[in-house]
């Protein structure tokens, strides 16, 4: 990926977005943010053209992080579902590439342990099956 290339990153104001969106920008990168307070909840995002025009990857760092019991449904949408609607919509759009922060906590037997990383795996599974 060249300078000068647009990169939208989701959960860009969050604990490695912020060091991100600024790494980015420093190497030349056109850095477009996403975050809650500019996008609104990507859980019930619809507004792909938007969010993604002009762009040519996508950095996904967006999620809900230490997920208790009730908080799972929660998490699932956005962790899984919406990682889903947003990689669709970024490979039916054209965008070059897709970068996606998993965690190790997604390998096989930390995934069965922790919610949070058998969410992870989920997610990882959806973008796997998008062509």
């Amino acid at each position: 990926m060249t300078p000068h290339a647009r990169i939208l990153v989701t959960g860009a104001s969050g604990f490695i977005g912020s060091a991100v969106c600024p790494a980015l920008a420093a190497a030349g990168f056109d850095v477009r943010a996403a975050s809650r307070a500019a996008t609104g909840d990507l859980a019930s995002f619809d507004r792909w053209d938007d969010l993604l025009a002009e762009v040519d990857c996508v950095v996904h760092l967006a999620n809900l992080a230490h997920v208790s019991a009730a908080e799972i449904a929660r998490a699932r949408e956005l962790n899984v579902e919406a990682t889903g609607r947003l990689a669709q919509a970024a490979a039916e759009r054209g965008v070059r590439r897709f970068i996606y922060l998993s965690s190790v906590k997604a390998e096989a037997g930390q995934a069965r342990e922790d919610a949070y990383g058998a969410l992870k795996a989920e997610a990882e599974h959806r973008l796997a099956a998008i062509q």
